[in-house]
């Protein structure tokens, strides 16, 4: 396919993506940006380095190939994995994990937010907050998604009470966080900590992501 036009959409269609992305029930959707496009130059980023890193070990010159069909697939990941292992396609669902529970979107009283939970150790401690019984067979991540709907449905009455703030307080310590718009990120405490955005000439834009340190 080296002589067709190389487009995101295209290529998150293609790819199997767009298969696993949106609402159970819903139709294909594409990632919110043009992903497949971003992570193809940091994939060929990271070969340009190796590449300098090989000539000056061993002064081979290399001739780097990068394809987004090829990043596209990489990106697969934990999903192509679980098609390698069962031979079973994934499905859509939503913001939900096929490999960890609770590990979703749910509603609050204000908005969107996202529980976390990938440890078991976490699990315990998100009962100790959330009151919700810490019943023998969920103690795994196994018993976990054998019993998916039941502990999401009790997740989901309980996040139902609070706010995203009050949630982020009681929830310290367990990965969680507000479904944000990108607005609310970027004007997020870590956004200005960080220095996410650079002003010049009285135009605002993002910031690189990459920081160099002073060696100690």
């Amino acid at each position: 396919r080296r002589d067709e036009p190389g487009y995101d959409l295209a290529l998150q269609a293609r790819s199997g993506i767009m298969s696993i992305t949106g609402e159970a029930e819903g139709e294909p959707v594409k990632v919110g940006v043009a992903w497949i496009d971003i992570i193809t130059g940091l994939y060929a980023g990271n070969a340009i380095l190796a590449a300098l890193l090989d000539r000056e070990r061993t002064g081979t010159v290399r001739h780097i190939d990068v394809s987004l069909w090829d990043c596209a697939v990489a990106s697969l990941a934990n999903q192509a994995q679980n098609v390698l292992a069962s031979g079973i396609d994934p499905s859509r669902m939503g913001s939900a994990h096929p490999n960890l529970v609770p590990y979703r979107a749910f509603e609050a009283k204000d908005g969107w937010f996202v529980v976390a939970v990938g440890s078991d150790t976490q699990w315990s401690k998100f009962c100790a907050v959330s009151k919700i019984s810490d019943m023998e067979e969920w103690r795994t991540n196994e018993g976990r998604i054998e019993n998916r709907e039941d502990i999401e449905s009790l997740i989901q009455t309980w996040v139902g009470r609070y706010t995203r703030a009050e949630l982020e307080h009681l929830l310290q310590g367990i990965p969680c966080a507000p479904i944000n718009t990108v607005s609310e990120a970027l004007a997020d405490a870590q956004s200005i900590a960080r220095g996410a955005l650079l002003k010049e000439n009285g135009v605002t834009t993002l910031a690189s992501p990459l920081r160099f340190m002073q060696s100690q």
